[in-house]
């Protein structure tokens, strides 16, 4: 600041004035926490000079329930746990009253970092203020619920979807409006001849409305100048029907009819959802119900769609008059039979979702296999347990092949978010079905909660699942089970990596014991009393029932980075593991990861591709052999006919054969009579240097 005051050139007075100003701005900001982020500034500004964001992170002291859970998963350690003071408490009363009168975030500004190709960045969606506050608090839930993080994510990341789509509807429909005042006012301009004033004061005077509207007008018009008084009409009517659907959305006028989300609440998850009055925690409408829970949120999907309809009609309508083209014989009974089947994408886009919120199967899918409308079941369990048959909605695509099916938890945020706007945003009915970890029920720390409900994706308690009806290809193209760890084999490995001996599988067991209601069900076992008998649970569940009886499955735990204790398993979490398994292995096959099929075609394959790497070898090595032998032929002929020209031209014969034949043949016949080889050797030297 001192170093940008001494280039203003400002005169002593004013300069006071700056330092002043600085130092309440500093007084206020000292205790305010803000970052300077990679991802927010330094990425930015590397790009673009100027575009970097400052990062702010602010604690609602009247909201938190001390849970823990912001602590225990932030990975940059931006967020501690301390003890409460009085003197805290007005510190971040006071940092969240500043920071909520800051300007929020632009859309525009967001959808530079949350991106649909990269499913963890989508949750700098709830950057946007109105996003993240479309659940506010004042539930009953207890501290750390995975119900009402999961409901909070799911209320913001509707509203980042459908809002953006409502206020181009609201623009779209603000700018026709102009269009028609525009018009109305050109059709006066056109049907009043100002030139002729005495004509238009006798006009004027006959008038006895004191309010001069645009239908009055024309009946003031010169006679000289036609006027299509029905066209004119039409063009005021539609102007004042589009500025009340705009009042309604905006909450200008008597009734407001903007709203991005619809809950209906079946009573099995009332505790968690309601709040005590006056406080109410979600900022959308929302019913509370017993029965029938999807039967009311189809009237109340085609109630509100109705009301969404009335606006796109009187938009379409608008259009048609100012395109000079409206016929009522024609299109009053097109616009009247107008239906939510029969809009555009982008018309569709500003329907808000209806979202129902069960927490039992049996009482919301069965009517989904019927209902038409495309509303959006939420299924929210809590309970992976012993007698639990939740799991069981995985095969619901196949009773309804065009229903979108997301399996998930907020503890894989990233899987979670990317399903959940696919889900909003298609047409057709979707079910999610989505593990909520509890503490207070299930018996753990409440800062561990987004850990339970990780670890149940990495156990195969609770797999991750996505049925997209809508994606191209095949019906086992369909199926997605990205997200889960080594998505082709039973289990994951301790490190997530291929198995070896010296990594132990992650079994639903592993998830288990890590709850206090699943305690009863395991024995700590001291290392002295290790025997023969004991086998790891994975092991146990690959063996044959019959070889079972004397085995007794265990899992390691990890007591400290240097020292695991082995856990005896007993039969009821054995065979939860084992139906759990099966649960699992049967996705694989869906999904056409691993089955009978699937390995029986690549057991083929493999066949085939050794039976002709061996026909390869045999015939390359076939080949060679013929080959090394004509080589070696064609060698030894070369080398046999360079040695005689060699030799040749040592002995001083050169090229002339005949002569080295006659010479050779002297040579053994003097042998036959018996002379020495040594004798004729040197005599032939001395005839062949004589000769030279």
């Amino acid at each position: 600041f001192e170093q940008l005051v001494s280039r203003l050139g400002q005169t002593e007075s004013e300069t006071e004035t700056l330092r002043a100003e600085m130092k309440a701005l500093v007084a206020r900001l000292k205790t305010f926490p803000i970052a300077r982020t990679d991802t927010f500034f330094v990425a930015p500004e590397s790009a673009d000079k100027g575009s970097g964001l400052l990062f702010s992170i602010n604690v609602n002291a009247d909201s938190c329930k001390s849970c823990g859970i912001c602590h225990a998963v932030c990975q940059d350690f931006a967020i501690e746990i301390t003890k409460q003071t009085p003197h805290q408490l007005r510190q971040y009363r006071r940092d969240w009253l500043f920071a909520s009168r800051l300007g929020g975030v632009t859309r525009e500004t967001i959808d530079r970092f949350a991106l649909r190709d990269k499913p963890e960045s989508l949750a700098y969606r709830l950057l946007d203020r109105d996003s993240y506050h479309s659940m506010l608090g004042g539930d009953s839930s207890f501290p750390g619920s995975g119900t009402q993080s999961t409901l909070h994510l799911m209320a913001a990341v509707a509203d980042s979807v459908i809002r953006p789509r409502v206020e181009t509807f609201v623009a779209t429909l603000s700018e026709c409006a102009d269009d028609l005042e525009q018009k109305i006012k050109a059709r006066v301009r056109e049907s009043v001849d100002v030139n002729d004033f005495e004509a238009f004061g006798q006009r004027l005077k006959s008038l006895t409305d004191k309010t001069l509207e645009p239908e009055t007008l024309a009946g003031i018009a010169s006679g000289e100048v036609t006027v299509d008084r029905d066209r004119l009409q039409q063009l005021n009517d539609s102007l004042l029907r589009l500025r009340d659907i705009i009042s309604a959305y905006d909450g200008s006028g008597t009734g407001s009819t903007r709203t991005n989300l619809l809950g209906v609440f079946s009573e099995d998850h009332s505790a968690t959802n309601r709040g005590y009055y006056p406080y109410n925690p979600f900022s959308f409408p929302w019913i509370n119900t017993g029965a029938d829970t999807v039967a009311v949120a189809d009237g109340l999907f085609s109630s509100v769609t109705a009301v969404v309809i009335s606006g796109i009609r009187a938009l379409r309508l608008a259009r048609l008059i100012l395109d000079d083209v409206y016929e009522p014989a024609e299109h009053d009974d097109a616009l009247d039979r107008l239906d939510w089947r029969d809009l555009t994408d982008e018309e569709w886009a500003i329907c808000p979702p209806v979202c129902v919120i069960a927490g039992d199967a049996g009482d919301a899918i069965p009517y989904l296999l019927r209902v038409e409308a495309p509303v959006k079941v939420f299924l929210l369990s809590s309970d992976v347990s012993l007698s639990s048959n939740g799991s069981d909605v995985r095969l619901w695509p196949m009773a309804r092949p065009d229903l979108y099916v997301l399996r998930s938890t907020i503890g894989v945020r990233g899987h979670l978010l990317d399903g959940l706007v696919e889900g909003l945003e298609r047409r057709g009915p979707s079910l999610f079905h989505l593990y909520v970890a509890e503490p207070a029920e299930h018996g753990f720390d409440p800062a561990q909660s987004m850990n339970r409900m990780r670890t149940a994706v990495e156990s195969r308690t609770f797999p991750l699942m996505k049925y997209n009806p809508d994606a191209p290809g095949e019906w086992a193209h369909r199926w997605d089970l990205t997200g889960n760890p080594a998505p082709d084999q039973n289990w994951m490995l301790s490190n997530g990596k291929e198995r070896s001996t010296a990594q132990a599988p992650l079994t639903v067991a592993n998830w288990a014991i890590g709850e206090g209601r699943y305690r009863p069900y395991f024995r700590h076992v001291a290392k002295n009393v290790w025997n023969e008998k004991m086998v790891s649970l994975a092991e146990f569940l690959e063996m044959p029932f019959a070889e079972r009886a004397e085995a007794e499955p265990y899992i390691e735990v990890t007591i400290s980075p240097e020292r695991t204790a082995r856990v005896l398993v007993m039969p009821e979490i054995a065979r939860l593991t084992e139906k759990r398994l099966a649960e699992w292995q049967l996705l694989q096959e869906l999904a056409g990861v691993r089955s009978s099929v699937v390995t029986k075609i690549s057991e083929e394959a493999e066949a085939r591709f050794q039976e002709e790497l061996t026909r390869v070898r045999e015939e390359l090595q076939n080949k060679f052999a013929s080959e090394a032998e004509t080589s070696r032929a064609e060698f030894g002929a070369d080398f046999h006919s360079r040695l005689t020209d060699e030799l040749m031209t040592l002995s001083g014969f050169g090229s002339d054969t005949a002569a080295a034949a006659q010479r050779l043949s002297d040579y053994l016949s003097s042998l036959s009579k018996g002379g020495s080889a040594d004798d004729e050797s040197d005599s032939a030297a001395t005839q062949s240097n004589g000769a030279k």
